[in-house]
């Protein structure tokens, strides 16, 4: 699939992370989330049939300004985890505190595994490496709970706090 114009304006911060998380998953989590090829959603994408699916992870993410320091931009992304096993729910949101709550490490991870080389094939990266991770904390997480919709699937939540520079959409 060719890379167009307009590409460079669908990446986000929160594309960013949920693409690490996903190819982490797959690598450290293979047990829970191997059979997912995206497991990490839009809530409009999120899948209808969820009979058929051990799990799914719907999230929505937010920027703010940080202040006068333009340059330095602020977002929020929160993380709806659901599955068949409150065991798995768990396994997950302690992964992401593991591995997303060290502040300048947490960053330094992400922005690492953004030039490692066996990414160069892949042209959104260009768009991607743009991006400058600052810090990446965990400021909330809530452990699975039942949940009110059809089937009474489990999930649970958490979300991060990040801070970022970007290169611009030249």
């Amino acid at each position: 699939m060719a890379f167009s114009k307009s590409d460079k304006y669908k990446v986000s911060p929160a594309m960013i992370i949920n693409r690490f998380l996903t190819e982490r998953f797959n690598e450290d989590l293979g047990d829970i989330w191997l059979d997912e090829d995206h497991p990490i959603f839009v809530p409009q994408e999120q899948p209808e049939d969820v009979d058929n699916k051990g799990g799914y992870i719907v999230y929505i993410w937010l920027g703010r300004p940080t202040g006068d320091l333009h340059v330095l931009e602020a977002g929020q992304l929160s993380y709806i985890i659901s599955h068949r096993s409150v065991a798995n729910i768990t396994a997950t949101i302690n992964y992401i505190r593991a591995h997303l709550n060290q502040w300048d490490d947490s960053a330094t991870l992400i922005n690492d595994w953004l030039w490692h080389e066996s990414h160069d094939q892949d042209e959104i990266f260009e768009e991607m490496r743009k991006y400058d991770f600052k810090n990446i904390r965990v400021v909330a997480h809530m452990a699975a709970d039942p949940n009110t919709d059809e089937g009474g699937r489990p999930d649970a939540s958490v979300t991060l706090e990040f801070t970022y520079t970007h290169d611009g959409f030249n």
